[in-house]
Order: structure tokens, then sequence, then C-alpha cells
């Protein structure tokens, strides 16, 4: 592509774990396109780099002015934060050498990559919901953000203008329940529990990685195809057929055609649970003292058609995080990749500062 060469492509970027997600924004703040690409982390930065270079395939060449966010620090492959940090920028810098790159630093506000250091590098840490929730705060004044994406869910409330969350680190949001491991697509069955009702009967999972939650999703026809980006556990195939068959094995049985109906009532148990441990931990968010009236949610991620069903099962007003932009037609869109766009957004005005 060669057709926006006058200013510098503004470039929104999440580095996680398992998906590197972009928002191209131009000048006026406005999103022009949303990228995802599968990046299974833990293999090591050579995969980052194999993700950017098939997204930085399909901009304009051009120079490029990069904000960043990360949760991607987290994964086995580093031994700690600090180092996966600056694996993630230094790996980051040499798919774009030359280019202005700002680095989200939460509460910190934003590093140029040379002034990283131990210390803030547990900011940056695991920052990308920040993003978001800081990014709402500004424009929508008083709710809960309620992002449920392929691995985790996030519930952050916001009111004033300002996040209110109790909790920074992954270690206090796990406890405080505004950091829910269990998401729609990688999260394990066996981690959303360990009793299930087959057939009307109670019957007790196998612990073993057979099935993930993209097994669950598809058979209730519920899971976005241009969601459905990781490996099956199995490497077989993204079928209602093949997912209920990895369902099934989880109890000892085997697939067989006759078992399909009983494999999509499994699936809706199953959702049923995981639904019950997201309405429990909004339910404690929601009921904290500073938010003093019913909050309106804010649905994001791959997963917010969950957010919905939970918005009114609690009697609460709905808002898709899409209907706040509007960009072309693309597979993935604001709401898919809300950490990409808040974080080049609220980099703006030193994004497009002279140097």
């Amino acid at each position: 592509m060669s057709d926006y060469t006058t200013e510098p492509l503004l470039l929104g970027w999440d580095i996680g774990g398992a998906h590197l997600k972009a928002a191209w924004l131009d000048a006026d703040g406005h999103p022009r396109q949303i990228y995802q690409q599968p990046c299974p982390l833990w293999r090591g930065t050579d995969t980052l780099m194999s993700a950017m270079n098939a997204i930085k395939a399909r901009l304009p060449d051009h120079t490029c002015h990069h904000a960043l966010t990360m949760t991607g620090e987290l994964v086995d492959g580093f031994d700690n934060r600090y180092q996966g940090v600056t694996a993630i920028v230094q790996a980051f810098q040499s798919c774009w050498p030359g280019h202005k790159v700002l680095v989200y630093a939460g509460q910190r506000g934003w590093l140029a990559p040379e002034h990283i250091t131990a210390d803030n590098a547990l900011a940056i840490a695991s920052a990308n919901w920040l993003a978001t929730a800081q990014m709402l705060a500004q424009t929508r004044q008083h709710g809960v953000l309620l992002d449920i994406g392929s691995t985790t869910t996030d519930i952050i409330p916001f009111d004033s203008g300002v996040v209110t969350v109790e909790g920074y680190t992954d270690a206090d949001r796990l406890r405080l329940r505004e950091l829910v491991y269990t998401g729609v697509t990688r999260t394990p069955v066996m981690a959303v529990t360990q009793e299930v009702l087959f057939k009307g009967a109670t019957t007790y999972l196998m612990a073993e990685l057979f099935a993930n939650m993209a097994d669950v999703y598809r058979l209730l026809e519920q899971l976005p195809a241009h969601a459905d980006q990781a490996e099956t556990c199995d490497g077989k195939a993204k079928t209602q057929a093949a997912s209920a068959a990895r369902l099934l094995r989880m109890l000892g049985q085997d697939y067989h055609a006759d078992l399909l109906p009983a494999a999509c009532a499994l699936a809706q148990d199953l959702k049923n649970r995981q639904m019950a441990q997201l309405s429990t931990a909004l339910r404690q968010v929601i009921s904290r003292p500073a938010l003093t009236s019913p909050p309106t949610l804010y649905g994001a991620g791959v997963g917010r058609f969950l957010a919905h069903e939970l918005a009114d099962a609690q009697g609460l007003c709905f808002i898709d995080v899409d209907r706040l932009w509007r960009i072309p037609a693309s597979p993935f869109t604001p709401a898919d990749c809300a950490p990409a766009l808040a974080v080049v957004t609220l980099a703006l005005p030193e994004l497009l500062e002279q140097p």
C-alpha cells in the first residue's frame, strides 16, 4: 500500500501472550483499521516478529509513530516481568527501527524505550486494561468496562472521569475479582469446573487439556469466526463434530453423531457455569459503595456477547464499545481490540508532538 503518505501513521499495539492487536488512527483520532494476528509468544519473540511483519505488510510503507501496551511479558518464556517487558520492546524496535515509540506505563504515563527500568517495568506489565478504562472514563464518565477476551475478563469501574479500581497488579486484581482468568476461546474446560451435568446426571471431568471454551461456543454457535484464531487442543478441525468429540473426551466418552445433542447440552451447562463465575465477580465489583448508582456496562473483547447477557441478567444498561467508533469494514472491530485503540488514542498528543 502507498496511498497514505502525507503524515506519519499513528499505530497502537496490544502485545498479548496469544494475540497481537493493532489499531491505526488518522491524525484526527479516527480509527482507519483494526488488525489482529495469532502470536503464541511463549514460543519465543520470533513469533512476535512474524505477527508484526504480517500486520506491517498490510500497512502503507511510511513512517509510523507507535504507542504500545502489553500482557505478553507474563508468558513463561520469560523469567520475570522486567525481562519480558524489555525483550518485547527490543523485538518491537527491531521491527520498526528509527520509528517513534511510546510505551504505556499506566499511572506513570508514557516512557521511551530507553527509559524502561526494573522499577517502572512493573507499571508497564499487563496495563492494557487500564488504557481502555481511561479512554472510556474520559469520554463516558460513569460505568463499568467488562472486557471478555480469549483468555481473561477485566471488570473495571470508572466514575466522574476517573478509573476507580482497587487493584493495579495482576495479583491484586485477581484477589479483588477485577481480573477473572476466564475467556471464550483459550480457557481450558477443566479451569471452569470439575463437574458437569451430562444426560441428567452429575459427572466429573478429566484433568486433561482435551477441550477449551472455544469448543463450547462453537457448539453453541456463538463464537465469532474471526475470533477463532487459536489452535484447537488436539490440532484437529474447528467444526461442531470435532468440538463435540473434544468435549466428550473430557468425560471419557467417544463421540458418535447420536451424541451431538448431548454434547450441545453439555456445552450449555459449561457456559452456564462460566457465566456464574463472571456474574459473581461482576456483582462483587458493582456492589462497592463508590458506585452510587447502577452503572452502564460497556462491553469489549471478542466475548462481549457474554457481557450483553450478563447486563441483561443483572438489569443493567449495556453499550457495545463498537458503538463509540465507526471504521471501514473489517473483520476485527474497535471492541475486539480495544486496548490497542485506547493506547494510541491516549497517546495522540504525545505522538503528534514534533521531535
